[in-house]
């Protein structure tokens, strides 16, 4: 899954970097399709109460990251369908994700030297997570697959639990009311997730 994508450069000088970051600093914020609401969205929903009250995730520092991997991944693999089309807004809402987590670690005291190093430790694991999931979305047993997914990197089981299935079907639907949606619609007019918890 090609989630990162290197960041195009002006090629005509200073004064096209200078068009480029006026455009970044004057783009509408208030925008529901704008990359920096779609995040917002995606932090209010991994952050949602009943992922760790009835589906069991931890409330850690991980089970926290693994909720945000998850809905980051959902919304990617959306865009992602489009081609080209949603190159800079995936990118761009996959550098927000990182940003976050970079906040996030230096609040928890993280020093600055190395900060960098768990960053990189981060997309790792995010490479990781998106691979397995891929995997499992083209499998014949996708429940299964997926919860098993869970169980070993979320809840530290060597098989699915009732934790772990039930997350796979919240992630199941999710993907499936993304991918009944159009491009344009995600995030424009309503929620981005929409499976109830």
């Amino acid at each position: 899954m090609n989630v990162l994508y290197a960041p195009k450069l002006p090629t005509n000088g200073s004064h096209a970097m200078f068009q480029t970051m006026l455009k970044a600093l004057f783009r509408d914020q208030n925008s529901k399709t704008d990359p920096q609401s779609l995040y917002g969205e995606v932090v209010a929903r991994a952050r949602s109460v009943p992922f760790f009250t009835d589906f069991g995730v931890p409330d850690t520092f991980d089970g926290r990251f693994e909720l945000m991997v998850m809905h980051v991944y959902l919304v990617i693999s959306r865009f992602n369908q489009e081609g080209n089309a949603a190159k800079e807004k995936s990118q761009h809402l996959f550098d927000l994700f990182l940003d976050d987590m970079s906040i996030g670690l230096r609040e928890a005291g993280v020093g600055d030297t190395t900060v960098p190093k768990r960053l990189k430790k981060m997309s790792r694991v995010f490479y990781g997570r998106a691979a397995a999931w891929d995997e499992a979305f083209a499998s014949n047993e996708v429940d299964e697959t997926l919860a098993k997914v869970f169980a070993r990197n979320l809840f530290d089981l060597d098989a699915a639990n009732a934790n772990s299935m039930r997350l796979a079907s919240y992630m199941i639907a999710e993907k499936a009311n993304l991918s009944a949606r159009s491009y344009e619609e995600i995030g424009a007019d309503e929620p981005i997730f929409s499976t109830p918890l």
